[in-house]
């Protein structure tokens, strides 16, 4: 079939109200009938909000499709609705690949680099829900991106034709169905990653998928369920109130590494009863064979006390490393961690994991801590011994500094941090790919807070209110436990009917429902690990479920297998 242009467009971002928030985006575009020149860097006049490739394009036999599937008239989608460059009349992501060059009438000249990545604005554009998505990626009908080798005017009208293929490159739904699997092998991704003609966009979406297969491989292996005893080595009295615990497995043997932000749950022989605490771990060096928990004394505190009372070499009890709050180490957006109190030590692990990666590809950070003043000043000198590494990216708020302490040489600003504060401490951040900048602000970046709950809801709902999409909180307890208060479940048998697998699930593993099959060689589909992609909903055909995590557009007979746990003693799934 002969492929042509049917249309053409250009946008720049401005504020749309994307569920509820002012957010920029220049999804929202008019079609175009007449020529447009494309230079080095796309159609001139365009600016994409959050992205840096050239070129989008989509097919208009897609829409048909789509129209269909979601009941939708034809007629309410005009040219480029789903945000187009270039409207072709028929394409197809299955037999384009990857480093693929087209010609485009006469003059302009483009290569295929990478499959559409759709994101919550393409739901919200399409008015569906965002798990809609999963279904677009898998059904290969997703758009590519390209970039502009030969400048030139290109028209309504125009062939596109394919004058260069590569043969043994992979199609371009098939690189996008290669990330979104969970059968995707390491030696597979590292040849997509290999290609000469990759986007660095798509270059970063290959290592993000690199890193996943990585750490689950690292996070299953040593892994133990229950209970095992590990032996104080090492106490570190960081503050009067906050000491620092080395742990080291009492068998001696290998122990796993752990999501930079995760807890441990820890158990205690408190006199004659038997007590269950959880306590962040604070330090990330995942070639040490020991894992450290810093602890703050609280008044009336009978674990807390216990601890500041050990000594080396006594033995506690501990669950391998768990919980739904840790860094995603593969972001490529700008990161910010704001801790109060005691709440800097899960951040503090995030800070190494974040440094231990390369300086040239990881995104800026943000350190903001709040705290007394200095004498309640965890890891201070730790964080500062970053300085060249962050930049200017630190700043401590001290809410009571004492005479003694001054501002701009002790800390940055006093009082309480307030939305309005953190804003001005931000700046828009500039991302170079491959010699191309992007600015994102400050609604884009990733916000991470822990600390005293009015401090973290206070935040979090401002940052809400600003528009900001992605802000991620500790509670400081098991969601697991925290969701059982009443009528808990302490063990259920579940069934995994495609994989035609039987499992217990224990509450006491803390474990969700997509860790339990994981453990067990089973590998259901998911991407973002904390409910909100909808990657991860199946069907339950029988029994009850809850979810660790708050989620929307879930139905009573759905679940998120990465935040879902069982409501009753038997449940099936449809996995």
């Amino acid at each position: 079939m002969k492929n042509y242009v049917v249309a053409l467009s250009v946008s720049k971002p401005k504020l749309e109200n994307i569920n509820g928030k002012d957010l920029k985006t220049s999804i929202v575009r008019e079609p175009l009938y007449h020529p447009v020149y494309f230079d080095q860097t796309g159609p001139v006049g365009n600016k994409p909000a959050d992205h840096i490739e050239d070129v989008f394009v989509y097919s208009e036999n897609h829409y048909d499709y789509w129209c269909e599937e979601f009941n939708i008239e034809r007629s309410s989608w005009k040219h480029a609705h789903w945000g187009e460059n270039i409207t072709l009349n028929h394409a197809c992501e299955e037999t384009l690949r990857i480093g693929d060059i087209v010609r485009i009438g006469n003059e302009a000249v483009l290569q295929v680099t990478f499959p559409r990545i759709p994101c919550f604005k393409l739901s919200w554009r399409l008015g569906q829900a965002i798990s809609v998505l999963s279904d677009i990626i898998d059904s290969g009908r997703i758009g590519f991106y390209m970039n502009v080798i030969e400048p030139g005017t290109i028209k309504p009208n125009d062939t596109f034709t394919v004058i260069k293929s590569h043969p043994l490159h992979p199609t371009v739904a098939g690189v996008s169905r290669m990330l979104q699997s969970t059968d995707t092998s390491m030696a597979q991704m590292l040849e997509v990653k290999n290609l000469p003609d990759l986007s660095p966009w798509g270059l970063t979406w290959i290592n993000k998928k690199i890193h996943t297969i990585e750490e689950l491989s690292q996070l299953k292996e040593y892994r133990w369920l229950g209970w095992r005893s590990f032996t104080i080595n090492h106490i570190v009295a960081e503050t009067h109130d906050i000491y620092s615990f080395y742990l080291s497995p009492s068998d001696t043997q290998a122990i796993p590494v752990f999501r930079p932000g995760q807890h441990l749950a820890v158990r205690l022989q408190v006199e004659n009863e038997i007590i269950e605490r959880r306590w962040s771990l604070s330090e990330y060096c995942p070639d040490k064979m020991q894992y450290r928990i810093s602890i703050k004394k609280v008044d009336n505190g009978v674990g807390s006390s216990w601890m500041h009372a050990a000594k080396e070499g006594m033995q506690v009890e501990i669950k391998a490393p768990s919980g739904d709050f840790y860094l995603d180490n593969t972001d490529i957006m700008p990161i910010v961690l704001i801790s109060g109190g005691i709440g800097v030590t899960p951040m503090f692990a995030m800070l190494q994991a974040h440094l231990m990666k390369n300086r040239n590809s990881r995104a800026p950070i943000y350190w903001i801590q709040c705290v007394r003043n200095k004498d309640n000043h965890p890891f201070k000198d730790a964080v500062l011994a970053k300085v060249e590494e962050l930049g200017a990216r630190i700043h401590f708020v001290y809410s009571e500094p004492t005479e003694n302490e001054t501002i701009g040489h002790d800390y940055h600003s006093c009082g309480l941090l307030s939305v309005d504060k953190l804003m001005s401490i931000l700046k828009t951040e500039n991302i170079e790919f491959n010699g191309k900048k992007i600015a994102i602000p400050s609604a884009f970046f990733s916000f991470y807070l822990c600390g005293p709950k009015p401090l973290q809801h206070a935040l979090y709902s401002g940052l809400k209110e600003k528009g900001v999409e992605r802000v991620f909180f500790e509670e400081f307890v098991s969601g697991l436990v925290m969701n059982n208060a009443d009528n808990r479940l302490d063990v259920a048998t579940v069934t995994y009917k495609n994989a035609q697998k039987q499992l217990s699930w224990h509450l006491e593993d803390d474990v969700s429902l997509l860790e339990l099959a994981e453990f067990h060689d089973l590998k259901p589909q998911y991407q973002c690990r904390s409910g909100q992609c909808h990657r991860c909903k199946v069907k339950v055909l029988e029994g009850k479920v809850r979810h660790t995590l708050s989620v929307e557009g879930v139905g009573e007979d759905e679940v998120l297998l990465c935040c879902g746990v069982p409501d009753s003693s038997q449940l099936v799934i449809d996995v």
